[in-house]
């Protein structure tokens, strides 16, 4: 039996800023949809849970809602609202 591919997870902005990470790898068996990657994160870094609310996230480039099931290989990207001036 052949390992499979982590999840990518992807962060920008304060995300990125604030755990210090552009990129974490998720065990694919450990996260089934877009929720549960974002509790997992959350408990690891709390400030993905105090975001949550307001991320947006993309699964494979393409915008997802908390449903999205995750399956090896894939991209996670979670963006936040950025402002201007």
């Amino acid at each position: 039996m052949s390992a499979s591919e982590p999840v990518r997870v992807r962060l920008f902005s304060v995300l990125k800023e604030r755990t210090g990470q552009s990129e974490i790898l998720l065990d694919a068996g450990d996260v089934d949809s877009v929720g549960a990657a974002l509790s997992a994160l959350g408990r690891t870094y709390p400030v993905i849970a105090d975001y949550r609310r307001w991320i947006r996230p993309a699964v494979n480039r393409a915008y997802a809602d908390e449903d999205t099931l995750l399956k090896s290989g894939d991209e996670l990207a979670l963006i936040t609202p950025v402002s201007g001036g």
